[in-house]
């Protein structure tokens, strides 16, 4: 760039010749006409001055041919008259007149020739006229000679006839000379503007090239100019952008060995620390690794580029992570003249860098190896055990009643608390000892070396260790653990399949009581295997609708009408085999399909009642299980909703059964979607009261409709009193909040009679009727009443219980 605005600058300041050139030109071509122009002026004045002299010779010839034939008249009138010719005063006067003329011959220059005599037209002429003269002075008087009559005049005629012929010969000759004077004239008229127009068109084109090249050289001067002023423009703002530029800028020279440099903008010092004073003059190799230095040589030696991420060192001795880019500048030869190093500093990219790979293999929350540098550091614990012949045991660590913890004291406790726990955990154990957090309430404790009793042991300080008390605020929490165990090489030689294996241990000890320890058996294995194939066999059933509905009447015991029926989803795969709920829907739950199982319910259960509306049957409600994973989405009151409206079913013959497991999570929200759903029409009823985490403060804040006691209460009815006096509660309870109460899973009589007797109001079981499919609950439909003594109203509905105790 340097190189280029120079030359740009020299062809500004080169003197320009154009003009010059131009005015020479002028120059030469106005002196060279004016010479030709002096010249041919000169020449044409001389043929004019002849002329006018050949012109005036001509008259005097003429006048004095004139005068002597008036003379000779003179003389052969006097002849013939001599009383004329006697006066002199004529002939005086004719005589005069050719002399007169004689004299003009003789002022414009003696004769140009002579006759043979030697004698001139003036002395032919004086000859004459003396002999005139005399010849009259003789005949004057004289009658002999007049008697002679013209024969005496013949010497005088042959002498006037010799001037004659002279005259006219010199006639001839000025005749010539007007020719010759006249051709010059117009001669040199020609070539003067011959020479004048070839003159012109030679200066016109030599004016036109000049000219042409002189505005080719201005415009090119004019360029000149402006690139130097747009240069210097772009100079001024390239020098204002490298002062102000976030990046680092250092120069030096090629030719430099010692690589010193240059110049060093704000940028560079801000970077590292160095004034700019102090960069100037320094090695900018003593700034970079001695590793750094020969790479950067041998790129800059083939490419004459070198781009890499570096430390450079800093005046106060801290490395500093830059992005360096160093392009060669080539002056006019190939060779490199200047070597331009543009330093981006990244040193907090770096630190990002740092702090991204520490949260992709440390848990940002407890500080322990996430599940990324778990499985890293498993995998490299499985291979050294198995170098060295040892067990290698992954216990997998899943904390009780988490999720309620969360759901009821806040995220923030649960974060507390799996910190807590994390800091116990690390306290208590080995330092050989691997501790992980796996994900959410999950930890892995991996060790190599450990025979079964010191895993047991560990196992134990584990569950103390979790055990201690944690404190939040002014609460004192407790929380236990369940544990499952897997060895390598016994159950799983990879670090996945150790992990796979050690979770399905802990959740047989989730089923065996929890706050215990399971190790892994074959069998297990076995349950995953079929578990996860049922799980894709539910998909596939979904996806081709093998799934369908049987409904269970419910009945009021007051008045034996059908109040109601209950869904209830079936599964008949295309092998023909009957699943029953209780053995897909866990699966259903743990797999993420039962929202979709769910919604499949909702929608068959309103199209029968759409399909009996149409069918001009009586309608009673149905009541639908909701699961708590689809309660608590976002979207579910949105769901009933356009489910109602696409098979235009009024709401309040819907019903909705949810868990009291449901009413605790997320209590704000819950209460929200359950006030909407109220306004709506749509009933809640609360499903297996008693069951869950049983709280009576609920039932004062939510709006529900009914509660359903659990059939493992109605069970044992006739056999523990526990029993029934918790359902004659239960049922106290309800009617005093205005509740109704439903007692699912009624099968005796004896339990039909206490409930009636405790005041139940409805009642469900297979002493009234087992689940029905569609065409089997049209006949109670069309007869929903039965008689006190137990007799049908109707001979349609023989399958039905009697009510009578």
């Amino acid at each position: 760039m340097r190189l280029t605005f120079n030359s740009q600058w020299r062809a500004a300041r080169t003197p320009n010749t154009g003009w010059t050139y131009v005015l020479i030109l002028i120059l030469f071509a106005t002196t060279f006409d004016a010479s030709v122009a002096f010249f041919c002026i000169k020449s044409e004045r001389s043929s004019q001055a002849e002329l006018v002299q050949t012109a005036t010779v001509k008259q005097a010839l003429d006048s004095l041919q004139d005068a002597l034939l008036q003379v000779n008249a003179v003389v052969s009138s006097g002849i013939a008259a001599p009383t004329v010719i006697g006066e002199r005063s004529l002939e005086a006067q004719r005589n005069q007149a050719a002399r007169d003329s004689l004299d003009v011959l003789s002022a414009l220059g003696p004769a140009r020739a002579v006759t043979k005599d030697g004698l001139s037209l003036h002395d032919l002429a004086v000859q004459y006229l003396e002999s005139a003269s005399a010849t009259l002075q003789r005949l004057r008087g004289s009658e002999a000679l007049m008697s002679e009559g013209t024969t005496g005049l013949m010497p005088l005629n042959v002498r006037l006839n010799a001037v004659l012929n002279e005259i006219a010969r010199e006639r001839a000759v000025e005749n010539q000379r007007v020719t010759r004077a006249m051709a010059s004239v117009f001669g040199w008229s020609y070539w003067v503007v011959g020479i004048l127009l070839a003159t012109v068109i030679v200066t016109n084109v030599l004016m036109i090239f000049l000219f042409s090249r002189f505005v080719a050289t201005r415009k090119a001067e004019l360029d000149a100019m402006r690139t130097l002023a747009m240069s210097d423009h772009q100079l001024r703002l390239l020098s204002k952008a490298l002062e102000d530029s976030l990046n680092g800028v250092l120069i030096s020279r090629a030719d430099d060995k010692q690589g010193r440099i240059e110049y060093a903008n704000p940028a560079v010092t801000a970077m590292l620390g160095y004034t700019s004073e102090e960069l100037i003059g320094m090695r900018g190799e003593a700034l970079a690794d001695v590793e750094d230095v020969a790479e950067m040589r041998a790129m800059l030696a083939q490419t004459g580029q070198y781009r890499k991420l570096v430390h450079l060192r800093s005046k106060s001795g801290e490395r500093v992570g830059v992005q360096m880019c160093i392009s060669s500048v080539v002056d006019d030869v190939t060779e490199p003249a200047y070597y331009v190093c543009v330093l981006n500093d990244v040193s907090e990219l770096l630190a990002s860098r740092e702090r991204l790979r520490q949260q992709a293999k440390i848990d940002t929350l407890t500080h322990l190896p996430n599940r990324n540098e778990l499985l890293e550091r498993l995998d490299a614990m499985l291979v050294e055990a198995a170098r060295e012949n040892t067990t290698c045991a992954v216990l997998f660590l899943d904390l009780d009643h988490f999720k309620f913890i969360n759901d009821t004291l806040g995220h923030a406790t649960g974060d507390a608390l799996l910190r807590d726990v994390s800091s116990h955990l690390r306290k208590r154990l080995p330092r050989d000892v691997l501790i992980a957090r796996y994900g959410g309430d999950e930890f892995v404790i991996a060790v190599c070396g450990y025979d079964v009793a010191q895993i047991e042991t560990l196992c134990r300080d584990v569950l103390d260790a979790i055990g201690e008390p944690v404190f939040s605020g002014t609460s004192e929490l407790h929380v236990d653990g369940s544990i499952g165990v897997a060895l390598c090489p016994s159950h799983a030689r990879s670090a996945s399949d150790l992990l796979r294996c050690a979770d399905a241990a802990m959740y047989l000890a989730k089923a065996d009581g929890r706050n215990c320890t399971r190790f892994f058996e074959p069998a297990l294995g076995r349950e995953i295997e079929a578990r996860l194939g049922m799980s894709n066999q539910l998909r596939r059933a979904l996806a081709e609708r093998e799934l369908y509905l049987v409904y269970q009447p419910q009945y009021s015991l007051s008045t034996h009408q059908l109040t109601g029926i209950e869904a209830l989803v079936r599964w008949r795969d295309a092998h023909g085999h009957l699943y029953m709920p209780s053995e897909f829907i866990p699966i259903a739950e743990q797999h993420g399909l039962i929202g979709r199982l769910g919604e499949y319910v909702l929608n068959e259960a309103l199209a029968q009642l759409a399909a009996w509306r149409a069918a001009s049957l009586p309608l009673v409600a149905v009541s639908v299980n909701v699961a708590p994973q689809q309660f608590a989405s976002g979207d579910f009151v949105s769901t009933v909703l356009e489910c109602l409206a696409r098979h235009q079913i009024e709401p309040h013959w819907l019903e909705l059964e949810i868990t009291e497991n449901s009413l605790v999570q997320n209590a704000s929200r819950t209460l929200a979607q359950l006030q909407t759903l109220r306004s709506y029409g749509i009933r809640i009823a609360i499903d297996d009261f008693g069951t869950g985490y049983s709280s009576l403060s609920y039932l004062d804040t939510y709006e529900i409709d009914r509660l359903k006691i659990d059939r493992s209460f109605v069970s044992e009815l006739e056999t523990r009193t526990s029993r029934a006096g918790i359902v004659r509660g239960v049922i106290m309870l309800a009617k005093g909040l205005g509740y109704g109460v439903v007692a699912e899973g009624v099968e005796t009589t004896g339990q039909l009679a206490m409930l009636r007797a405790s005041g139940c109001g409805y009642a469900q079981g297979y002493l009234f009727s087992k689940p029905l499919l569609p065409d089997q609950i049209v006949p109670l439909l069309r007869a929903p009443f039965r008689s006190p003594a137990g007799t049908t109203a109707s001979s349609e509905a023989p399958e039905l219980f009697r009510f009578d105790v």
